[in-house]
């Protein structure tokens, strides 16, 4: 089987949870502000992109309470383990992504799966100190209602919808999702799709435009008026412009 065949089966997973929590009922128009969020992207193309809300939880200095006291060993088994508990998930739903310990701190990195799959956007992090758990963060979602993994439209039929809404290619990466790119307007998108009615549901843009808020050099103070700039870097000095890669230039 190609591998990004077996990559869109996995991918059934994530695209239709996004359905579900994206429109499976209508939200009060504050709460969907914490959730969603409208892009527009390539040929007009208007997506209402999905984040889960996310949770923290602290324990001030720890606690011998046995609900969330770190044992064992396997320090990344225990940290999954505890995690399972709280989030009120089976272990198999957490998977291990990155951490460290440092002195009598350990931090532990992880996203949540179904069934082997993980979610792009459902993540979790935890801090220990001296083996007790002192802070919790979680983005995970409700699994209860999902969707086949088997599915209903073919590989190419997505590839051309994205390529040609986005106005990028598709660079033939084998992922959970469809990353396609324009080298002309330095576009870079990633795109999650479908796989039983074809529908782009959401979107990750790689590339960040910079956008500031500053006093005009006319004005005297901000009381006079603000002004916003786009891309204010100039070229002629800073020809790679102010941002490279996330990082100042």
């Amino acid at each position: 089987m190609h591998p990004f065949v077996r990559a869109l089966l996995s991918s059934v997973l994530l695209a239709i949870l996004f359905a579900r929590f994206s429109y499976a009922a209508p939200w009060a128009s504050p709460a969907k502000h914490v959730t969603h969020r409208v892009r527009t992207i390539g040929r007009d193309l208007k997506i209402e992109a999905y984040h889960p809300k996310s949770s923290f939880k602290i324990y001030g200095k720890g606690t011998e309470s046995p609900s969330f006291k770190v044992k064992g060993s396997d320090l990344k088994v225990s940290m999954a383990s505890f995690i399972a508990s709280e989030l009120g998930v089976d272990s198999s739903a957490i998977g291990y992504h990155s951490g460290h310990s440092e002195d009598v701190m350990s931090y532990w990195y992880g996203k949540q799966y179904h069934d082997g799959v993980p979610f792009a956007n459902a993540v979790a992090n935890a801090a220990f100190k001296n083996g007790e758990a002192v802070a919790l963060g979680s983005s995970f979602v409700d699994t209860s209602n999902i969707a086949s993994s088997s599915p209903s439209v073919s590989v190419d039929s997505i590839i051309g919808k994205v390529e040609d809404s986005f106005i990028a290619t598709y660079n033939g990466i084998s992922s959970l999702e469809i990353p396609s790119s324009n080298e002309e307007t330095n576009a870079w998108y990633e795109a999650f799709v479908d796989a039983h009615s074809g529908e782009i549901l959401s979107v990750t843009d790689f590339v960040a435009q910079a956008t500031c808020t500053v006093v005009p050099i006319t004005k005297a103070s901000v009381a006079e008026g603000e002004e916003t700039l786009v891309n204010p870097e100039d070229f002629d000095s800073s020809p790679e412009g102010w941002v490279q890669n996330g990082e100042t230039a």
